[in-house]
């Protein structure tokens, strides 16, 4: 069962994070949850503006010139925030609070807000295909990921600009069986049951990961190559089957492809009209939070519909 009470969205005033906005509003409007709509001051950068970083005291004038900036882009902030809530989107929800949080960098600040407001799905916006936006300098959407207490849902520049309610109406799920997707498998299979939508389970054998006997000649490799699909398909269909104890009641399908696991994930979302991409990230590292898979990490920015990043060791959204 899928609870979202509460949802997230950083958001630095830029087209794309409007277009998260939009998306998180839809489905704050469909969960019934409060929508926070957070704007973070980096405490370091608008302080340099005013002066670089030196040894010594700050002399009080430039400390005062610190603090006045400081008081403008706050009020700024506000300003910007107040009239986002008032969207097409956003101005028909009962519940929606705008905040403006200081901190050393986005990233941590908007995943400490997370974690202490208990906040059950980040919704974030994506540059596209050369990067993440340009006020996640350093990739903050990306670290965003790696440290976020919940689920975060990415949201690029090439996504439908007004969503419908009938957006995820096909789900595509790449499987690649491993403890991270199946942990994301319950998150790609509710939410099909939730939206009754049309699920596409993907699996992507890479060529150079291929068995030692594909290197034999002739139809050897062809039986090696069937039977290899075959006990993929199985195994994907006998996982989902887990999950239910017994038969699914899905509309699913269930593909196995060969080629680069990011390039084979788009061309099938853009063939298929995939309306939402659900895909596991890797485990935690305790220095670092959890890794961004490099699959995860190139399917984010190219992806014309919305993807879910589900981490392990997450506080979860499924009840």
């Amino acid at each position: 069962m899928i609870k979202i009470d509460k949802i997230l969205v950083p958001t630095d005033f830029s087209e794309t994070a409007a277009r998260a906005v939009d998306h998180a509003a839809l489905l704050a409007k469909t969960f019934s949850a409060e929508l926070t709509l957070l704007n973070v001051l980096e405490l370091e950068s608008i302080m340099g503006r005013v002066m670089p970083a030196a040894p010594g005291e700050v002399p009080g004038e430039l400390a005062s010139a610190q603090q006045q900036v400081y008081k403008f882009v706050a009020a700024y902030a506000d300003t910007k925030l107040e009239e986002t809530a008032k969207g097409d989107y956003v101005c028909t929800l009962p519940q929606c609070q705008t905040v403006v949080e200081k901190g050393e960098t986005a990233s941590e600040t908007i995943a400490r807000y997370a974690k202490s407001n208990d906040i059950d799905l980040i919704v974030i916006g994506t540059h596209g295909r050369t990067g993440f936006s340009e006020w996640f300098f350093g990739s903050t959407t990306e670290r965003v990921i790696r440290i976020a207490p919940c689920p975060v849902l990415t949201i690029g520049p090439e996504t439908q600009q007004h969503p419908t309610e009938e957006a995820f109406d096909h789900i595509l799920f790449p499987f690649d069986l491993s403890k991270t997707a199946r942990h994301a498998l319950r998150y790609a299979c509710a939410l099909a049951q939730n939206y009754n939508a049309n699920l596409s389970l993907l699996h992507v054998v890479e060529y150079r990961n291929l068995p030692e006997s594909y290197s034999v000649r002739g139809s050897e490799i062809f039986k090696e190559v069937l039977d290899l699909e075959q006990k993929i398909l199985n195994e994907m269909e006998k996982k989902v089957n887990e999950l239910y104890g017994g038969a699914h009641p899905l509309e699913a399908q269930f593909t196995v492809k060969e080629g680069k696991p990011f390039d084979e994930i788009i061309d099938f979302a853009n063939e298929n009209n995939a309306k939402l991409i659900v895909i596991g990230n890797t485990g935690v590292n305790e220095t670092h939070g959890h890794r961004l898979g490099s699959t995860a990490e190139n399917v984010m920015p190219r992806a014309k519909c919305p993807v879910l990043v589900v981490n392990t060791e997450i506080h979860e959204f499924l009840k």
